[in-house]
């Protein structure tokens, strides 16, 4: 009997409980490729037919191993099958299986074969990208098949393939601004295109745009209120939304939150994602016991799911679990590489005083995404908790700043070393630059902290009054505590007598509030 040994299998099945249904359909699937093969070999010579039958049948054993996280096996039982002979969702699940098993050459080069057989895949393309290769060898293996089939070349004349491609690339490079005007561009050649718009909500979640995300979404609901892909993201938007909040007020995210979650259920129960998006909820509210239990039902119904260990990690580092979240976190990376993976480890080790392993992953984080912005906010958080690397953690936030020039953390986490370090007009200079490019109500109020320090107590007042009026329905507590003490000191200086020397009088920065930020980045 050549393939598995089935005696080794029913011990297997015996010890792991009879009753497991992909122990079972895998033995079921092992007797019916035997069968086959004897009557092969037996009654008729080798076939097309024969063959597809043989390579269904190890396609369904490997889904099954899949299930039982038996990945070794997956790509054994897939490697059996002929090259000639690997369909498309052969080639993909392979792919797959060679990326998580982190044999990355094996992984493009089945990818480019996918590519071969379907030069659309857009999962194809976009795992190339991700794998860092060259945007031109990726189109020459796309171009190659398109010309192969007349077919393909009038779904591909108008080069919108080779677009997309580089919005992915720019994604890539953290070219937010290229990007950004990539994708719009094309939502204005195909309008209303689910999946673009998707790529364009993440976009704006990844640069802290969390209105435009929202809105984005919510168009995307409005328009298949039956997807289930990437509403986790939806969800994550809302729940950071809703934490924003101020307490004044009906918290429309959170009423969204909600509905979200009744939604996605009523739609599949099956899906990780809806019981990701209901433990979202929960961790909102502050039921830590009840977000855990649906994040651990999201796992059991998908065990790869990266976004469901990371949400775990992040529960758990909020509820000073550091310890058990710094595992959470290393999964979700085992699975699939993510800056935020990488922050939540980094932030647990730092928490657990393992000061060199969080500066170890930081360095790790950086070589495995030189040009992500946050990662280099990572590594200056790191260098900015000693007076000593201060120097060190301002030049990591300028090139976190260079990356993307919306990162409101760089700016605002640079902009308070500066202030501790009383340069003042750094600081006011790269908060006017910043604030020329992006509206953000927090950044407004450091605006108007460095303006008191600069004795420019009119435009600190003025710009406190935009900060609270610009804020919409997040918390301005801090804007207007800002606010009062500076009212206060100058109705003491008009009492003492002192107008005089209303814009000359200097305020002593150590009473301004200065935190720096080191929380996700």
């Amino acid at each position: 009997m050549k393939g598995l040994n089935q005696a080794k299998f029913q011990h297997k099945q015996s010890m792991n409980g009879e009753n497991n249904p992909n122990l079972l359909a895998c033995n079921n699937y092992m007797n019916s490729f035997n069968e086959n093969e004897y009557k092969v070999e037996c009654n008729t010579p080798l076939g097309a037919i024969d063959n597809d039958v043989e390579c269904d049948i190890k396609y369904k054993e490997c889904l099954c191993y899949w299930n039982l996280n038996e990945h070794s096996k997956c790509v054994v039982e897939l490697e059996l099958i002929p090259v000639r002979l690997r369909s498309l969702k052969v080639l993909l699940m392979l792919s797959k299986l060679y990326k998580y098993l982190s044999r990355r050459k094996d992984a493009i080069q089945c990818y480019k074969e996918v590519l071969a057989q379907s030069p659309f895949c857009l999962e194809a393309i976009d795992s190339l990208i991700n794998f860092n290769v060259d945007i031109n060898e990726i189109k020459t293996v796309i171009d190659d098949t398109i010309r192969s089939k007349e077919s393909f070349d009038t779904m591909a004349s108008d080069g919108w393939l080779h677009n997309y491609m580089t919005m992915l690339v720019n994604k890539r490079n953290c070219e937010y601004d290229k990007c950004e005007t990539n994708y719009k561009r094309m939502l204005i050649t195909y309008p209303n295109n689910v999946h673009i718009m998707c790529l364009l909500a993440k976009l704006y979640l990844d640069t802290d745009r969390l209105e435009d995300s929202a809105v984005i979404f919510k168009s995307i609901r409005l328009l298949d209120s039956n997807l289930i892909e990437n509403m986790d993201i939806y969800a994550i938007v809302l729940r950071n939304l809703a934490s924003n909040h101020s307490a004044n007020g009906i918290n429309q995210a959170e009423t969204e939150l909600v509905k979200l979650g009744h939604e996605l259920l009523a739609i599949s129960q099956e899906s990780p994602i809806s019981w990701l998006t209901v433990a979202l909820y929960f961790d909102y509210k502050g039921d830590i016991d009840k977000a855990l239990s649906f994040i651990e039902r999201a796992i059991k119904v998908d065990p790869k799911y990266a976004l469901a260990y990371r949400v775990k990690g992040s529960v758990l580092l909020n509820n000073n679990q550091p310890d058990v979240a710094a595992i959470a976190y290393f999964q979700a990376n085992n699975i699939d590489r993510d800056i935020q993976s990488y922050n939540g480890m980094i932030q647990s080790n730092l928490l657990l005083g393992k000061n060199r392993d969080a500066i170890h992953t930081a360095r790790d984080a950086l070589v495995a995404m030189p040009k992500s912005s946050t990662a280099h906010v990572i590594m200056g958080d790191i260098l900015a908790r000693s007076p000593e690397g201060h120097a060190e953690a301002c030049s990591a936030y300028m090139r976190a700043i260079k990356l993307n020039p919306m990162n409101k953390i760089a700016i605002n986490n640079l902009v308070n070393i500066l202030i501790a370090q009383n340069k003042y007009n750094d600081a006011y200079q790269i908060l006017v630059s910043s604030l020329g490019r992006l509206s953000c109500h927090r950044l407004r109020t450091l605006y108007a902290k460095v303006l008191v320090a600069m004795s420019k107590y009119d435009e600190a007042i003025a710009q406190l009054h935009i900060a609270i009026s610009s804020a919409g329905s997040d918390d301005v507590s801090e804007a207007v505590h800002e606010l009062e003490m500076l009212e206060q000191v100058l109705q003491e200086h008009r009492m003492d007598g002192n107008q005089d020397e209303y814009n000359s009088h200097d305020i002593n920065v150590n009473d301004i509030d200065v935190e720096i930020d080191i929380g996700d980045s």
